[in-house]
This record gives structure tokens, C-alpha cells and sequence, in this order.
């Protein structure tokens, strides 16, 4: 009995360093990793509460779309994550609340630069579109500990924050558990979408010029034409008044609009937003931002030639059905808007408004999860369906502006340091070219007068300016093929 007695000490040690050595090997291995037993649903929704959202207008994504979400569009591979819990706002809206339970073997600082990459990328996606969401997107916060990260694309994010680090660490208390049904609120939008988008792209595709197999290798290969193409490089930066004579242009990854990382990685390489200083590199001729071409979508310009044609001789009955769609919806806004006392530049203010007050941007494009219809690039977008993304709007302004007998040309070209596609547009007055971007100049971020007629130069920022001006303004393109202003 002595000698068990004797032996109780040197057991009890051993069970303490049995317990120390087994707390160390645990995922969250710190003095406070016993403290959160609940799971990614409530650190989500205590961050939500933090930013004050109402919980009524955010959808959670379902497991599976979460977890393809998670895996394709933050680029974290599936066995470096075991749970996952997103919110996010409508596809108009940037804000976006994401937790993740982290594997055991995941690297927490490649996780958050993972996150810190996607951010940058929403940020991408709403500049220009909608200043005020881009803005929310550049104070967002990515954030790891104790086997959990997190993105928080908030105006409150610091708030989101804290309330997300309190709740892991055990400073505060979980206050709900779930928000809204996630298949019902997930599936809502994307039907509305859907519909939105329209029936008929398909019926586009024959009027779209082929994609070509090889990528180009340098920048003087950018993609367009111009109204006399045979004088242009064989891939220029602009389509002319038909879209005749339209080049081939690389069509990529469109039906699958979600990257992973490495796709992000290979992308920043070949951007404006990698350089050695952290500043975008410059055009050694212009000083400019170095414009590459994202080629994140099929940029290629609608070609109207068909439609030109019947227009010049005021009779549409050959043109198919898509064709005759945006014929007729065309000559109904010139009739709108346009009178033979108007000077040109009264008309071009006539047809500029129109398009930037009707036409409403398809935020389709900006939400990872859906693929944006082919009908949104081209001019049936803007005309028929009054939805559009930039090359949409830039195609239906062209097109309007070529029936009322200006030179426009269609820019295709880039934005956010060259790492986002973009379009717009410009115009010949006077003998003189000047820039014009209808899609950065919507109403939807402008103003609510109700009365259009009272949109004008006034408040646009993007009307008849130069061609310093758009490359200040965060606007890339193939500087030594499209006029200078």
C-alpha cells in the first residue's frame, strides 16, 4: 500500500502531460480553443447582426452551392475546409458574409490570401457599375483564427469583426441560429434572373464572329475592327459602324464564370495589379496603366451589318427574327427621341440619354453563380429586353447612333487595372473623336428624378470627354490602335 501511494504522484503527472500534449495537438490549439463549441452558422450570423443588415433581405447559400462557391470562386481547395456558412445580398449588392471551418493540416494565411484575392475581385466587379457597392468592397476585411476564417464584405466589417473573434474566443454569446431558407431564397433569385435575362441568345449566336483556337500574344493583338478594317491591325481594339470585317476574337470560359485560384493568380500575373512596387505597370509610350486583356468573357461585338443594311433602304423584312426585334425597337427610340431641328449635338445627348436612363445593367454579371445570357452583350440587350452588361450598352448606343447617321465606334478594352472586361464607346463630332461610357453613366447610381427628359450632361461624367480623361479614370485599351481624343 506504501508503495502505490508513492507511485500517485508520478501518475498524476503523467495524466497531466498526457492532457497538455493532447490540447496541443487539437485544431485550435490555444488557450481558448474549448471556449466556442457551436459551428460556422452562428459565428456567420453573429457577424451579420454586428453589421445591423436586415437578416429578411439576405439568402443563405444552400450546402451544395455553398460548397461549389467556397471551392470555385474563393479558390480554396475542398481538404483545406470541413464547413461553411455564406450570406450574401442580392447580385445589385456587394455585401457578402462567409465563415469556413478550416481542416486541421489548412494554412490559415493562404486561406485569408485566398479571401483577400476575392475581394479584390468583387471590388472588380462593382467599380465603375456601382461606386458605392466597389467602395463597401474595398473596406472588407478577410480574418483567421482558431481554425475559423471568415470574409466580410460590409460597411460595418471592422464591427463584423469583432463580433466574429468575440463569439470564437468566448467574449460574447450567439444570438440566433438561422436566417432565411436557403433553397427557397436562393432559387427565388435565381428565376428572377433568369427571366430577366430572356428566351432568345441563342438566336444571337449565328451574329457573333468565331472565336479563334490560339490566344494572342501580345497586345498589339487585342481584339476589334474598325469601319475601314482592312487599314487596322488584324485585331484592334474597336468595332466600326457594321461590325463588317470584325476579326476573330478568343471566347473563354463563358458558360463557367467561376475562377479558381490559380485562375486568379495566373490572371493578376498578366494584370495591372501585379508589379514589384505594388503599382500597376505603365505603358512605356503613354505612361498610362498597361491595358491587358482580361479575357474573362467573350467580348465579341454583335455584328448589325444586317441590320445597317436595312435600314439604309427602310425595309426590314429580310432580316430574321432577332434581327427585326432590334430593328423595330431601334426605330421606335429614334422616332422618341430625335426631331430634324436638333443639332448633332443635341442628338447624341438625345440618344445617350435615352440608353443610359432605360437601359438597366444585368447584375447577373457580377454574381459568380450565374451565367449572364448572351442577349445582355449585344444590342437586343439594351433594345429589346432593356438589360445589358457594358458591351450591351456600348452596342446599343453604336447602333442607335450609326441609324442616326454619326461614326461610333465601339471600344473594347478593360477596367480595374486591366483585370476586368469592359466596353464603351466613340463618337466623331465635328471631325473630332471624343468618349463616351453609357454603362458608367446609368441613372441607377445618379439619380432618382423621375423624369428622364431631365437627365443630362449635368450629372453624367462620362459624356464627350477625352481620351486622358477615361484612361484617369480607370479605363484600359489598346492605346496605339483606337483614335485619340
Amino acid at each position: 500500500m506504501k508503495n502505490r501511494w508513492k507511485r500517485l504522484p508520478v501518475l498524476l503527472l503523467t495524466m497531466l502531460l498526457s492532457a497538455v500534449l493532447a490540447a496541443c495537438g487539437r485544431k485550435n490549439s490555444t488557450t481558448d480553443a474549448d471556449v466556442f463549441a457551436g459551428g460556422v452558422g452562428e459565428l456567420a450570423m453573429a457577424a451579420v447582426t454586428a453589421t445591423g443588415q436586415d437578416s429578411e433581405r439576405l439568402m443563405q447559400l444552400d450546402p451544395e452551392t455553398a460548397a461549389v462557391y467556397v471551392t470555385n470562386v474563393y479558390g480554396i481547395a475542398g481538404e483545406n475546409w470541413e464547413d461553411c456558412a455564406i450570406y450574401q445580398s442580392s447580385s445589385a449588392e456587394v455585401y457578402e458574409v462567409g465563415v469556413l471551418e478550416l481542416s486541421d493540416d489548412a494554412d490559415a494565411d493562404a486561406v485569408v490570401e485566398a479571401l483577400e484575392r476575392y475581394i479584390r475581385g468583387r471590388e472588380g466587379n462593382f467599380t465603375g457599375y456601382a461606386p458605392d457597392q466597389a467602395a463597401i468592397a474595398a473596406g472588407a476585411l478577410a480574418v483567421a483564427e482558431n481554425g475559423y476564417a471568415a470574409v466580410l464584405i460590409c460597411e460595418e466589417a471592422e464591427a463584423a469583426r469583432r463580433a466574429f473573434l468575440g463569439l470564437l474566443r468566448g467574449e460574447t454569446e450567439a444570438e440566433s441560429t438561422a436566417l432565411n431558407s436557403p433553397e427557397t431564397e436562393i432559387d427565388a433569385e435565381f428565376s428572377e434572373q433568369s427571366a430577366a435575362v430572356g428566351e432568345s441568345g441563342s438566336a444571337s449566336s449565328d451574329r457573333l464572329v468565331p472565336a479563334v483556337e490560339n490566344k494572342p500574344e501580345t497586345v498589339e493583338q487585342s481584339a476589334a475592327a474598325g469601319e475601314s478594317s482592312s487599314d487596322l491591325p488584324e485585331r484592334t481594339a474597336f468595332a466600326g459602324e457594321n461590325g463588317a470585317g470584325l476579326n476573330e476574337r478568343t471566347a473563354l470560359a463563358e458558360e463557367n464564370e467561376m475562377e479558381t485560384a490559380g485562375q486568379s493568380a495566373a490572371t493578376e500575373e498578366n494584370s495591372g495589379i501585379s508589379s514589384e512596387n505594388g503599382e500597376p505597370p505603365r505603358d512605356p509610350k503613354t505612361g498610362r496603366i498597361l491595358f491587358t486583356d482580361p479575357e474573362k468573357n467573350d467580348m465579341t461585338v454583335y455584328d448589325t451589318a444586317a441590320i445597317m443594311e436595312a435600314w439604309r433602304k427602310r425595309d426590314a423584312s429580310g432580316l430574321d427574327t432577332y434581327d427585326r426585334a432590334v430593328y423595330d425597337a431601334a426605330e421606335a427610340v429614334l422616332a422618341q427621341v430625335l426631331t430634324d431641328d436638333m443639332s448633332d449635338l443635341e442628338k447624341e445627348q438625345a440618344i445617350y440619354a435615352w440608353v443610359t436612363w432605360n437601359v438597366v445593367y444585368d447584375w447577373s454579371m457580377t454574381d459568380p453563380k450565374v451565367e449572364t445570357g448572351r442577349d445582355s452583350f449585344t444590342p437586343y440587350g439594351g433594345l429589346v429586353n432593356r438589360q445589358a452588361v457594358c458591351l450591351g450598352f456600348a452596342s446599343t448606343f453604336q447602333l442607335l447612333m450609326n441609324m442616326a447617321d454619326f461614326e461610333c465606334i465601339t471600344v473594347v478594352g478593360a477596367a480595374f487595372e486591366s483585370t476586368e472586361d469592359h466596353a464603351w464607346n466613340m463618337v466623331r463630332l465635328d471631325g473630332a473623336w471624343v468618349c463616351v461610357d453609357p454603362t458608367w453613366d446609368i441613372r441607377s447610381s445618379r439619380t432618382t428624378d423621375p423624369e428622364w427628359t431631365h437627365w443630362g450632361p449635368d450629372v453624367w461624367e462620362y459624356f464627350n470627354v477625352s481620351s486622358d480623361y477615361m484612361a484617369e479614370t480607370d479605363h484600359q485599351w489598346d492605346y496605339g490602335v483606337v483614335p485619340e481624343t
